[in-house]
């Protein structure tokens, strides 16, 4: 976010918004950071298109406000588990992000209506009236005024999720493409018959984290054969009818959420024709 100096930063959630062994957050990643000098604006487009702010695209200048549009698609993401804009490719990435009307999905349990009004703030058009344009406008919203932001940057807080120490943690699939395209790709390996055995208690972080890979690998990628696959609807009916006979709770996805009424909001339903 912007600080004090006025740094304008990468905000996005795939490398950049990290826990420490606490739990507190810590953004990294200042590589493309830009100070802001007084009554200057910053014209070039850098960081993570996802997360540009449409002034960014828009080519007139932009200052740290763009980082509220950012944190605006963070939030978004962490709620629904998906970016607000989705196009596969930087036009159609831009078109969508300019024309600025994300869809908000119906829910099970629904988001609150503060919460709601919290993203579409952040993910304001007009830099001037969005979330984060003043101090006051974040920190006096409803859905954010409960939190004591002295104690927030003192981490007096207690965090609502600690990383287990016994982990890497860590998303495997960000380093499978290390693990796969090393350096000596050719080089002969033994072919492993055997189940792994278990790391030893002295393992290494690069063992571990070399581990967690193949296991990933065997469990999780399965080989391509002739035979089609199932529908993503079909796997989802399945799903839902076990889940109905074996009478376990039957979790709605976003995708089958139904519409509601919540004013200012474009709620979503793919399924509902229009």
């Amino acid at each position: 976010m912007g600080n004090s100096q006025g740094k304008p930063i990468d905000l996005d959630g795939e490398d950049n918004v990290l826990l420490d062994a606490d739990g507190h957050v810590h953004l990294t990643d200042f590589n493309v950071a830009s100070d802001i000098v007084p009554g200057r604006i910053l014209c070039s487009k850098s960081g993570t298109l996802a997360y540009l702010a449409p002034e960014v695209y828009g080519g007139k200048g932009y200052d740290i406000r763009a980082d509220w549009w950012s944190l605006g698609v963070l939030f978004y993401e962490c709620i629904y588990n998906k970016r607000p804009f989705d196009g596969n490719s930087e036009s159609t990435l831009s078109a969508q992000i300019l024309a600025g009307k994300p869809k908000f999905p119906v829910t099970q349990p629904p988001v609150s209506v503060p919460c709601l009004f919290a993203m579409t703030a952040a993910l304001e058009h007009d830099r001037d009236k969005r979330l984060g344009a003043t101090w006051e406008s974040f920190t006096q919203h409803e859905f954010f005024k409960c939190i004591d932001f002295v104690d927030l940057e003192n981490k007096k807080i207690e965090p609502v999720f600690v990383p287990s120490s016994e982990k890497t943690n860590f998303d495997a699939t960000y380093d499978l493409e290390e693990l796969l395209l090393e350096e000596a790709p050719l080089e002969a390996r033994a072919r492993r018959q055997k189940p792994r055995e278990r790391l030893k208690d002295d393992a290494t972080d690069k063992e571990i984290r070399e581990d967690e890979l193949y296991r990933m690998i065997e469990t999780d990628f399965k080989p391509i054969t002739g035979q089609p696959q199932p529908s993503s609807n079909e796997q989802s009916d399945d799903k839902v009818n076990r889940q109905h006979n074996q009478g376990e709770p039957m979790a709605l996805t976003t995708d089958q959420a139904t519409s509601v009424t919540v004013p200012h909001l474009e709620i979503f339903n793919p399924h509902r024709p229009t």
